[in-house]
C-alpha cells in the first residue's frame, strides 16, 4: 500500500481530530490535545542512518513497496534499533510495522537513564550484544515496553522495565517464580496480531502526563494511568513523564519492517 507525502503542518492539523480515538460522548473529547510533528522518517534513502543506532546484530536494508520505501530489520540473534533523538514533554509516536511469523518484537518508549545513574543519555554505556539484561536487569535505565506483532500469542504486555524492578529480572528462577512478570507487567492486552504474520499494522502510542494510550489500526488496546507500580508488585517508581528515547527490539533471528516513524509533541490543550 502506497503513501502520500505529508507536510508537518498538514499532519499536525489532521492529528487534532484523530487523537485519543475517544468514543462519542467521552468526556475527553472536550480536551483533545493538539500535536506538532517534530520528527519524520520515511526510510526513503540511506540518510536515515544519521538518526538511528543499532544494539546487537541485524542487517538493515532499505526496500520499496509500490512507490514507498521501508526498512527491513533482519535480526541475527537479538537487536534494538534506537532513534538517537530525545523528545521531551508529552509525546506521540505513530509508526507502521510488520513482523515475520513467530517474531518477538517489542517497542521501547520514554527510555532514559535513572536519576542516580550518572548518565545523561541511553547511549552512554555499551550494549554490543543487546542482551535483555542490559535493559531489564539494570537499575541505570528505565523505560516502558510493549509487545507488538506477535502472531503466535493471544496476549501481549505493557511493562515498566529496569530501574527499581531490575532485581526481579536478575533472580535465578525468574522464569519459574513469576516475580519478573509480577513486578513489571501492569497491563496485558488481547493481541490484534494473532495469526496475522507479515501484515502491516499502524501503531499510535501516546504518553500524556501519566496516561499511556496505544491504538493499533484505529482500535484502542491500552488506555491507562501509570500508578507507579504493578497491581501485585512490591517495586514502585515515578511514572515516566516528560519523554525520553524510543527503540524497536527483536529477541529472535526474524525479520521486522518499519514503513514510517513520526513523532509528535503536545503543544497545547484547548
Amino acid at each position: 500500500m502506497g503513501r502520500h507525502p505529508f507536510s508537518a503542518l498538514t499532519v499536525a492539523i489532521a492529528m487534532v481530530s484523530l487523537v485519543l480515538a475517544a468514543a462519542p460522548g467521552d468526556a475527553r473529547t472536550a480536551r483533545v490535545p493538539v500535536w506538532q510533528l517534530v520528527f519524520q522518517e520515511e526510510f526513503s534513502d540511506a540518510s536515515y542512518k544519521d538518526d538511528w543506532q543499532l544494539d546487537g546484530k541485524a542487517e538493515l536494508t532499505l526496500k520499496t513497496e509500490g512507490k514507498a520505501g521501508y526498512l527491513e530489520i533482519a535480526t541475527k540473534k537479538r537487536s534494538v534499533l534506537w532513534l538517537k533523538r530525545h523528545f521531551g514533554g508529552d509525546i506521540r509516536v505513530v509508526f507502521r510495522a510488520r513482523g515475520q511469523t513467530k517474531n518477538r518484537s517489542i517497542f521501547y518508549f520514554n527510555a532514559r537513564p535513572t536519576p542516580d545513574s550518572g548518565f545523561k543519555t541511553v547511549f552512554d554505556w555499551p550494549r554490543p550484544d543487546a542482551d535483555m539484561k542490559r535493559y531489564a536487569g539494570t537499575n541505570i535505565v528505565e523505560l516502558y515496553t510493549v509487545g507488538m506483532l506477535r502472531d503466535d500469542q493471544d496476549v501481549c504486555n505493557l511493562r515498566y522495565l529496569g530501574g527499581t524492578t531490575a532485581w526481579a529480572y536478575n533472580r535465578p528462577k525468574r522464569n519459574r517464580d513469576g516475580a519478573y512478570d509480577t513486578e513489571t507487567i501492569f497491563k496485558p492486552y488481547d493481541s490484534p496480531f494473532r495469526n496475522q504474520p507479515d501484515t502491516w499494522f499502524e501503531f499510535d502510542v501516546q504518553v500524556i502526563g501519566e496516561q499511556i494510550l496505544m491504538v493499533v489500526n484505529h482500535v484502542t488496546v491500552i488506555d491507562l494511568v501509570d500508578p507507579g507500580r504493578t497491581p501485585q508488585g512490591k517495586s514502585t517508581w515515578k511514572p515516566l513523564v516528560s519523554g525520553g528515547w524510543i527503540g524497536f527490539r527483536n529477541f529472535r533471528p526474524k525479520t521486522v519492517c518499519l514503513d514510517y516513524v513520526r513523532v509528535y509533541r503536545r503543544v497545547t490543550t484547548p
